[in-house]
């Protein structure tokens, strides 16, 4: 069958190359369409689309770029189309894919796809890849692909995020053995070029066959757009730990693998309440080196000892001491920590009602924080916001309450990215040598002051240092470009200090191996750390 398969789609795809339209030899993109069916189907109506959107701070090219309304400068790459294909339960996934292609290219029509009583429905995702105009390549199809898969992985996550439904993420090695493919032009706002029934098609060979799920009926419009949000990114540094391996250690459950889902547990658990933590210190202001002594400290570098000491009802109230009978902290002490160390030290196989109270003492703890947290939402606002969502507020009477007290609050303009920064120089503590940067690899960068001065830095980029050096002498040509480039941003500085990128002049400075570098946040406002306003870099 699957070979009949390939050998009829070979032969449609050999015909609609020879209607191929001249290239457009304008056009610096193109997209590259791949039809994948997921291992489970998901509830995401036929026919939803839209572009997987994050922020743009000018590190990727090959993208499609915009700005909001606002100000806000977007980009993306990865565009998702949704297809619900009805097919007989003795097919399989690959079917469905080439049902899904050949219906939006015209082949079948919706209508002739109707789904009798005795089908199931795959869902197929068209993720179409932007990449610069290039010749075909294996290599480029690939690794196309494996972004494609990342980006279909990330939606996916964020659907559990939001729905709760746990679901087995798409690999390259789980989904179908072949899948088809599209490839187009594109322009800069990401509008096709040409006509579509003439693309350039093909089949793509990944791994092995996956299966299909039963219909069920679509999720909530709210979900929906909650859904797209955390897939482009907005949430990504919130709790994505926590979600990712709780989503793990259900799914190990469900496959009957206990012992893995019980130490998945006790790790989501630990992520959980570490992760409540340091969103609580960088709330209020918190150093990261603060931070960190927190960890270090030998009365507290577990997260139980951490849960016994005053860290946590000092901040929230509520009862945290494991003692206590029937408490939400002594269940996630029994069920899932003791649970987990039993497991991890002797061996033991958890029974299934042990695993059914370990995940619901878990989810209980999550409930809890959220509960003291919206229990003064003016104490971390932030946090209450974050966690408990609008809907969340509302279901606990606190949103009136946060509205009122925050609508005069200094608010960071991207806390989910800044508490993000945050953790990550929390992190580079733990390195050692943390501040000693890359003379190699690392560019020139002017700091412009609002009162004039200006202070000449390397970037090392991939470590997120800045090292202030010497007045650079830059050359006739270039100075006059520089000199345009503080002409437009003085313009617009309104009393800031702002940094300006040069990646294409070459820095001139005495290198210094064994200095430290400062923490690129003291430098470029956009990997702030701070929840309140901070200062920069002061002039010479």
């Amino acid at each position: 069958m699957i070979r009949n398969l390939i050998r009829g789609v070979m032969k449609k795809i050999s015909k609609r190359k020879n209607t191929r339209p001249p290239a457009n030899n304008s056009a610096k993109l193109q997209s590259i369409d791949f039809f994948i069916p997921l291992p489970e189907s998901i509830d995401i109506a036929n026919g939803i689309n839209f572009p997987l959107v994050e922020y743009d701070d000018q590190a990727v090219q090959d993208t499609v770029s915009f700005t909001r309304n606002d100000g806000v400068s977007l980009r993306f790459n990865n565009r998702i189309m949704f297809h619900q294909i009805p097919v007989s339960k003795s097919t399989n996934d690959t079917v469905a894919a080439f049902k899904a292609f050949d219906i939006f290219f015209g082949e079948v029509r919706d209508d002739e796809l109707k789904l009798p009583d005795d089908k199931v429905q795959v869902t197929v995702v068209q993720v179409s890849r932007i990449v610069k105009k290039q010749k075909v390549s294996e290599g480029l199809l690939s690794d196309s692909f494996d972004q494609a898969i990342e980006s279909l992985r990330r939606y996916q996550k964020a659907y559990h995020f939001v729905t709760k439904h746990f679901l087995d993420l798409v690999t390259r090695q789980t989904t179908s053995s072949f899948i088809p493919y599209s490839i187009e032009d594109i322009d800069e706002k990401g509008e096709f070029i040409g006509e579509r029934e003439s693309l350039q098609k093909g089949i793509f060979f990944t791994h092995q066959p996956s299966g299909a799920g039963e219909i069920t009926k679509g999720i909530e419009e709210a979900e929906l757009n909650a859904i797209a949000e955390v897939s482009s990114g907005t949430l990504d540094n919130l709790l994505n730990a926590f979600s990712n391996v709780r989503r793990e250690a259900v799914q190990a459950h469900r496959k009957g693998n206990a012992l893995v889902s019980v130490l998945l547990l006790g790790i989501a658990a630990e992520t959980l309440l570490d992760e409540v933590l340091l969103l609580l210190l960088w709330e209020e202001g918190a150093s990261p080196l603060y931070a960190r002594s927190i960890f270090r400290n030998t009365d507290t570098d577990t997260a139980f000892k951490r849960v016994e000491s005053d860290l946590y009802a000092s901040r929230l109230n509520g009862n945290w001491k494991t003692s206590v009978k029937g408490s939400v902290i002594r269940k996630w002490r029994y069920k899932v920590l003791e649970l987990r160390n039993k497991v991890a030290h002797t061996g033991y196989e958890p029974s299934q009602k042990e695993m059914k109270d370990a995940i619901e003492a878990l989810t209980d703890l999550l409930t809890y924080i959220i509960d003291l947290l919206c229990t003064d939402v003016t104490r971390y606002p932030i946090a209450a916001s974050l966690l408990a969502g609008t809907d969340g507020m509302n279901r606990r009477g606190c949103q009136v309450t946060y509205i009122e007290y925050t609508k005069d609050l200094p608010w960071p303009s991207n806390p989910q990215r800044i508490f993000g920064n945050w953790k990550y120089e929390l992190e580079r503590l733990n390195k050692d040598k943390p501040f000693r940067g890359n003379f190699k690899k690392a560019t020139l960068g002017l700091l412009m002051h609002a009162n004039g001065e200006d202070v000449w830095v390397l970037l090392d980029d991939n470590n997120r240092l800045a090292l202030p050096i010497e007045d650079q002498d830059i050359p006739a040509v270039e100075s006059a470009m520089v000199s345009d480039i503080k002409k437009k941003v003085e313009k617009s500085m309104k009393g800031r200090s702002v940094l300006v990128e040069l990646p294409t002049l070459k820095p001139r400075y005495k290198k210094d191996a064994e200095k430290d570098w400062y923490p690129s946040y003291v430098v470029s406002e956009n990997l702030q750390v701070s929840r309140w306003p901070i200062s920069y870099l002061p002039p010479k």
